[in-house]
Formats: C-alpha cells, sequence, structure tokens
C-alpha cells in the first residue's frame, strides 16, 4: 500500500456499498484551503473598498452591490437585485451617446468617464464610473462590473478654482483672460455667419477722484453698482467684463450693422448716467464709451480691444461720450 504523502489519492472502501471512493489528498485540501482564503480576502476587499461597486448579468439585470455602493447611492441590496441598471438612472440605458458607450463596452471589453449619478433621494452627484466585462470561453458577455467613485466634491472645487481663475474678484463679471475666449468664439462664429462682432471699452470719468476723496470702499461700491447697470443693459449673449480698475469690456456677438452697436452704447450711457447713493454719498457719474467692430476694424480679440480703447480715449479728449475707433484711424 502507498504512503498517503507519497500519492495524490488513496482507494477506501465504502462499506455501505461495496463501493471504492477516492479520498482527498493532503496537496487538495492544501489547494481547497488557499482558495478559501482567497476567496475571503476577495470578500473583505468587495466589502471595504471605498469604491462603489456593482454587478450585473448579461441582460443588465444587477446582481451584486457592496457596501460603499449603498453608502454613495443611498441604494440598499435589496432595493436592486435582480432588477434592471436602468433603476439607477445613470442614462446608460438609451439615447446615441449611451449606445456609443455600450458598443464601446461590448467591442473592446472596458470604458471609463465622468457621468451624472442620482441617488436614492434623487439628489444628483458626479462620479467616475469604469465598466468592463467578464466573458465566457465562447466570448461571450456573463457579467458587467461598474466601479465608480463620487468625485462630486472634487468637481465642485476645480470649478470653484476656474471661476476665480476667469473672473474679477470684485464684480463677479468675467475678467480679461474668459472675455478673450469668449471673443475668439464670436469671431470663429461670425466668420462662418458673415456676422459682425462688436467690443465696446467703457470708462469712468474722474473716478479716480472719488476714490481719492471719499475712499476706496465706496469706490469699490461703486464699481459694482456701475457692473450691474452695464448687464441690466446687455443682451443675454454679450459678455459684460472688467479689465482692471474702472475699465469695463462688453463684446456684442452677432451684430447684424455697425448701429447696432452705437444704440447698445447709448442704452449704457443713459443707465450708467443716473445719481447712486453709496454709503451715503449721492455720485453722480458718467462715461465714455469706444467701439470697434469686426471685421472693420480688426480680426482678433487683441486688436479689437485694443481700437476700441483707442476710440474711449479719443472720446474723453474730444469731449465726446461715444467714438468708434473708425473714427481715429
Amino acid at each position: 500500500m502507498q504512503n498517503l504523502s507519497s500519492t495524490d489519492q488513496q482507494i477506501n472502501p465504502d462499506a455501505k456499498n461495496n463501493k471504492t471512493i477516492p479520498s482527498v489528498s493532503g496537496q487538495e485540501k492544501i489547494g481547497v484551503r488557499k482558495k478559501e482564503k482567497q476567496l475571503r480576502l476577495f470578500a473583505h476587499i468587495f466589502n471595504s473598498i471605498n469604491e462603489g461597486i456593482i454587478v450585473t448579468d448579461a441582460d443588465k439585470n444587477m446582481l451584486f452591490i457592496n457596501p460603499a455602493f449603498s453608502v454613495i447611492t443611498g441604494y440598499s441590496a435589496n432595493d436592486l437585485i435582480g432588477k434592471s441598471l436602468n433603476l439607477l438612472h445613470l442614462d446608460l440605458m438609451g439615447g446615441e451617446f449611451d449606445r456609443d458607450i455600450w458598443r464601446s463596452i461590448n467591442e473592446t471589453g472596458r470604458w471609463q468617464g465622468e457621468m451624472i449619478g442620482r441617488r436614492k433621494n434623487d439628489e444628483s452627484y458626479t462620479e467616475h464610473l469604469s465598466i468592463s466585462t467578464m466573458k465566457n470561453e465562447r466570448s461571450e458577455v456573463n457579467y458587467y462590473i461598474g466601479i465608480f467613485s463620487d468625485i462630486s466634491e472634487r468637481k465642485a472645487t476645480e470649478e470653484c478654482v476656474a471661476y476665480v481663475v476667469l473672473h474679477d474678484f470684485l464684480t463677479n463679471l468675467p475678467n480679461g483672460l474668459l472675455l478673450q475666449d469668449r471673443i475668439s468664439q464670436a469671431i470663429f462664429h461670425a466668420g462662418r455667419e458673415k456676422h459682425k462682432v462688436g467690443v465696446l471699452c467703457l470708462d469712468l470719468d474722474s473716478f479716480k477722484v472719488i476714490n481719492d476723496t471719499l475712499g476706496h470702499l465706496v469706490g469699490d461700491k461703486l464699481l459694482q453698482e456701475v457692473a450691474k447697470r452695464i448687464c441690466s443693459v446687455a443682451r443675454a449673449g454679450d459678455t459684460v467684463s472688467r479689465r482692471g480698475g474702472d475699465e469695463f469690456v462688453i463684446m456684442l456677438p452677432d451684430l447684424e450693422t455697425v448701429d447696432e452697436a452705437a444704440i447698445i452704447a447709448v442704452k449704457l450711457l443713459c443707465a450708467i448716467s443716473g445719481p447712486c447713493m453709496i454709503d451715503g454719498h449721492e455720485i453722480k457719474i458718467t462715461t465714455s464709451i469706444g467701439i470697434s467692430i469686426f471685421p472693420e476694424d480688426g480680426s482678433d480679440g487683441d486688436c479689437l480691444i485694443k481700437y476700441a480703447d483707442a476710440a474711449m480715449y479719443h472720446a474723453k479728449k474730444m469731449g465726446a461720450t461715444i467714438t468708434s475707433f473708425s473714427l481715429v484711424k
């Protein structure tokens, strides 16, 4: 008889049925214990990982979720198991974009990107989602595995930083960087549609005197009031920006004629010229405006702002309120 340690299996008799059955060798027992240990490890990872995990079958019916999934979404296993993935309202079940996603998943075996998710309480959040497939020996999809993380806070921080970078801290208007980008877009669009783009440079008269006599705090509040008055005149697609100090630039896209820019400039003068009450001080303000037009006065944002700025200073010098660059070429 062979020793147990020297054979993989040992034949033992089955007394009841008078048969012999194979016994499990020590090596196989070790293998089973290793697999059990691995399964326990995988189960621990599945349950303790911070990312949400969901597993569906080939028909996209939900089979498993981990605890992090419930923490992020508010759904429990009882809410979801056995139900269709579309219950989660991930916009992954229809539409051309979604069909492209599933086509990519089924062709390449994976997809990842950002998605708007919806919690059980109907609150939306931004998630980074990765979907992969598990296939059988015939290369047929058996399971879809989704792993995601809630990136709402990170996105909010990024948007806040981007806003600060692109906006004036005092008036919350777009700054020069954002203005240039919007002028470039407006010029590109106008070039295709054969429209015009107007740029108005506006500067308050005697603002330095107000700052020096009443203080910078009053001056800042005056600039905020002027910004509101300019925005009350601007159209929905216009961009009102502050260059700094008491200088503002207004970009007017999709103009049919030059006269449209002049009409808006007159409206700006009327809106701004009324007296302002700031901290008990009645302040009367006037302004000068210079106008440049694409394509007549320039083909890029820098050129249009430069010419409108020159027209504004020409207006101040001449004692006028409005002038266009074409008058001083």
